[in-house]
């Protein structure tokens, strides 16, 4: 996924991908609004209720683009559409019956999906090489590029902050993690650079871990592992 580089604009949260398969069904006024919160407690309780996917991911795509980036990284209140939207981004990806976000009072699982007529408990989380994107967007005010050398070394380390964020879920949930779906955004790019290298790592971490979960997931570059 693609993080947007300055907070200038405030439509689009988490840089919605530019080639993504989101349709929008809002308009331009809509997305000038400020989110206040009484409109995101009333959407979340929408997002709770089982929907077809399709309408999960309008609402959720609505909800994200009316929060800059500053906003969206720096207040917990908007925790809830960081899973909205990695969940929205699996539904995308893989075919799903209905789908709903977990209640508010809910430790866990994240959400919940159906397939095939089961249901199934998902438990959402990302990584970006390790970047505090909070304190990034707090302060930036221009766009910022990555020098040219540090794609080799980002791609080299990718395998690493996969195998961490789902060490980490396991740490936190143990037993738990049998009866869920694990989805992983892992949100870093490589340029290109070690990429039949960089999915053969996924699919590997996949297989040494899956025996915790239900099934693991990992969505990186537009593309379901």
């Amino acid at each position: 996924m693609n993080w947007p580089a300055a907070v200038s604009v405030c439509a689009g949260a988490r840089g919605m991908r530019a080639n993504s398969n989101w349709q929008t069904a809002h308009t331009e006024e809509d997305l000038n609004l400020p989110l206040t919160d009484a409109e995101l407690m009333e959407k979340r309780k929408t997002l709770e209720d089982w929907q077809p996917p399709q309408v999960f991911r309008n609402t959720t795509e609505a909800l994200c683009k009316r929060c800059c980036s500053a906003e969206y990284f720096n207040q917990p209140r908007l925790k809830c559409l960081h899973d909205a939207y990695v969940l929205a981004e699996f539904i995308g990806l893989h075919q799903v019956d209905s789908v709903c976000l977990a209640k508010e009072s809910d430790q866990w699982p994240d959400g919940f999906v159906k397939v095939g007529g089961e249901q199934h408990n998902v438990e959402v989380t990302s990584t970006h090489a390790g970047r505090r994107l909070g304190d990034e967007y707090r302060t930036v005010c221009t766009p910022t590029l990555d020098h040219v050398e540090d794609w080799e070394e980002r791609a080299n380390a990718i395998p690493c902050f996969l195998e961490e964020a789902i060490a980490a879920k396991i740490r936190k949930y143990g037993g738990l993690c049998n009866s869920c779906w694990l989805v992983v955004d892992l949100n870093m790019n490589d340029s290109g650079i070690r990429h039949h290298e960089t999915e053969k790592a996924i699919l590997e971490i996949k297989a040494r871990h899956v025996a915790h979960f239900e099934a693991i997931s990992v969505i990186w570059k537009r593309q379901l592992y």
